[in-house]
C-alpha cells in the first residue's frame, strides 16, 4: 500500500475543515485537577464549567481546561488513550482491520491529542520526556497516514456502478475532508451513467 506523503500531513492541519474540527474538539470532556477552589462556577455564554474543588478532579472542555492549565489555576490529567502504549494498539487495530475497513476512532481524538501535545509551556518530562511524545506523534502521524490510504484508494475504486460509498468508523474531520473529492466523483459518475443509459436507449431503438 502506497501511503500519503507526510507533508500530506501537514496540509490536512492546516486546512480549513481541520480548523473547524479543531474548534468542535475543543469541547471535548476532559479531566483536570483544579490549583484553587471556588464556591461558583464559571460561567460562559453556553455553558459553566465548576464550581471547583482543589482536592477533587473535575471534567472540563477542553479549551477551558487549556486555558486554566496555561495560567496555573489546573493540571489537565492525561487521557488514557494517548499513552505511547494505548497508541501503539490503535495502530495495530487499524492495520489489522484491512484495506477496506476502518478500525473505531472517536471523533476529534487527533485534533485533542495535538491540542495536548503542544503545550510547549509544561515541563520537559511530560509524557515521559521529549523522546516518548517524539513516537507519540509519529504513531499518530502514521495513524493518520494509514487511514487516508485506505481513503484515497476507495476513491480510485469508485466506478459508474457505485451507489453506496462506506464510511462506517470514518471520523467527521476525514468526511469533511473527502467531501469535495467524493462529491466530484459521483458527479462525474452520474453524468456518465446517464449518458451510458442515452446511449443504451439509442441503440435499443435502432438509432
Amino acid at each position: 500500500m502506497v501511503l500519503v506523503p507526510s507533508s500530506d500531513v501537514d496540509n490536512l492541519r492546516v486546512s480549513p475543515a481541520f480548523e473547524d474540527e479543531d474548534f468542535l474538539a475543543g469541547e471535548y470532556p476532559i479531566e483536570v485537577q483544579p490549583l484553587f477552589s471556588s464556591g461558583e462556577p464559571l460561567r460562559f455564554i453556553s455553558d459553566e464549567c465548576g464550581p471547583f474543588d482543589r482536592r477533587s478532579n473535575i471534567s472540563i472542555p477542553l479549551w477551558v481546561a487549556l486555558y486554566l492549565e496555561k495560567h496555573g489555576k489546573c493540571v489537565i490529567q492525561t487521557p488514557d488513550w494517548l499513552s505511547l502504549q494505548a497508541l501503539k494498539r490503535k495502530l495495530r487495530e487499524e492495520r489489522e482491520a484491512g484495506a477496506g475497513s476502518f478500525a473505531t476512532f472517536p471523533d476529534h481524538l487527533i485534533q485533542v491529542a495535538f491540542m495536548l501535545l503542544s503545550r510547549n509551556y509544561l515541563q520537559a518530562d511530560y509524557l515521559g520526556g521529549s523522546s516518548a511524545r517524539n513516537q507519540i506523534e509519529t504513531i499518530l502521524t502514521e495513524i493518520i497516514l494509514l487511514r487516508r490510504a485506505k481513503i484515497t484508494e476507495g476513491l480510485k475504486q469508485m466506478d459508474v456502478a457505485t451507489t453506496v460509498v462506506g464510511i462506517t468508523n470514518m471520523t467527521s474531520l476525514e468526511r469533511e475532508c473527502i467531501r469535495p473529492q467524493t462529491s466530484l466523483i459521483l458527479d462525474s459518475l452520474r453524468d456518465m451513467w446517464t449518458i451510458r443509459e442515452e446511449l443504451s436507449g439509442s441503440e435499443s431503438r435502432g438509432f
